[in-house]
């Protein structure tokens, strides 16, 4: 990975927004990075952006984080993303290697047996709004499903536990179930881009992380071209949050 490339894009994770990434930028500039080379993207359907009306497919990602780095007038950037963000910078690398100079991917959900899979689906689904925007009882299901995210995805991270309740709890149940859709068919998506892709990409993932394992992470990079894998010990899906200087470490 080049040292400290000029311009760096993060794309944070489903549910979450782009403060996400407040300590990990943080990180980045202890170590060197000019601050206005960091640019955080608030994702469709999250944080500042409009709630959505109708389903996000990965092209409406892709044309977002395109335009923005081309209206910003960025050049070449580093993508780094997140869960959700990774397969956006993924699909973003192979369409439009252009304005792509390499990619950091962390948490990508990859290789998951039908158990796992099937885990996800049924946790979404008792949000109660990936099947029926119109249940009455969506909210209250939600706000258990926030809870269990928060278990599933932080370990012991305060850091992180608090900003699984924030940000995801921002979203009322209608733009969760719409946000979260996508990552029902995210590891097909991934399958159809990775083969694509002819920038160098780093996978990374925690060991603890539950939504990808070594397993996974090595799949992952094995369909790339230039493709390089590093687990971080003892770390969760959004240990990234708690403690984001492993990540970081990745990026010099």
């Amino acid at each position: 990975m080049p040292a400290h490339p000029s311009q760096i894009v993060l794309l944070h994770g489903t549910g979450m927004d782009s403060s996400m990434w407040t300590g990990f930028r943080s990180a980045l500039v202890r170590s060197g990075v000019d601050a206005e080379k960091i640019h955080a993207v608030d994702l469709l359907g999250h944080g500042s952006t409009p709630r959505p009306s109708r389903p996000l497919h990965i092209d409406d990602y892709v044309r977002q984080v395109r335009k923005f780095i081309m209206r910003a007038d960025l050049g070449s950037v580093q993508l780094v993303g997140h869960s959700l963000g990774g397969l956006i910078a993924l699909a973003v690398a192979a369409t439009h290697p252009e304005v792509v100079t390499n990619v950091v991917v962390i948490g990508v959900p990859y290789g998951r047996s039908d158990d796992q899979r099937n885990e996800w689906l049924d946790l979404m689904m008792k949000a109660g709004s990936v099947l029926d925007d119109e249940s009455t009882d969506s909210a209250d299901n939600l706000a258990e499903v926030i809870s269990e995210l928060g278990n599933r995805w932080c370990g012991d991270g305060q850091r992180s536990r608090r900003a699984v309740a924030d940000q995801v709890g921002s979203l009322d149940a209608k733009t969760f179930g719409l946000v979260f859709r996508i990552s029902m068919t995210s590891e097909s998506l991934i399958a159809e881009f990775a083969p694509e892709i002819t920038v160098p990409v780093l996978v990374a993932a925690g060991d603890a992380d539950s939504e990808v394992d070594a397993a996974g992470v090595d799949e992952l990079t094995r369909s790339l071209k230039k493709g390089r894998a590093e687990m971080i010990s003892n770390h969760h899906h959004l240990s990234i949050i708690d403690d984001p200087q492993p990540y970081v470490a990745l990026l010099s």
